[in-house]
């Protein structure tokens, strides 16, 4: 009995991994900028960010930075602003914007800052 469950578990695990992967959607458009103010942040400190150059009709503009999500506030010329905090390890940043467009979501890669120890 045990050796058919195995076998079970091993066959689901086989055919999963031979299933095709579903196709993640790619931004063609330009990459969204992102400033960071100050530039050379300080760990676990306030940021504010400055993100330009999002495509006009994008929505629900998320910036993603290292995996933790801050909100966005729309300002004038297709530009949006977030208070974040600089991740409290120092060293590289990432800072990626997510936004819909079209009824597509998409994650754009937008910038790297170094974050100075605290």
């Amino acid at each position: 009995m045990i050796l058919i469950r195995a076998f079970v578990t091993l066959l689901a695990l086989l055919v999963g991994a031979l299933m095709p992967r579903p196709v993640l959607p790619r931004y063609t458009g330009r990459a969204p900028v992102v400033v960071v103010h100050p530039a050379h942040p300080t760990a676990g400190k306030p940021v504010s960010v400055v993100i330009a150059g999002v495509p006009a009709r994008a929505r629900d503009v998320i910036l993603d930075a290292d995996g933790v999500d801050f909100a966005t506030r729309p300002a004038p010329h297709h530009t949006y602003t977030a208070a974040a905090t600089a991740s409290v390890v120092p060293g590289p940043w990432t800072l990626s914007v997510r936004f819909t467009l079209k009824g597509v979501s998409y994650t754009v890669l937008s910038g790297v800052v170094m974050v100075s120890p605290g």
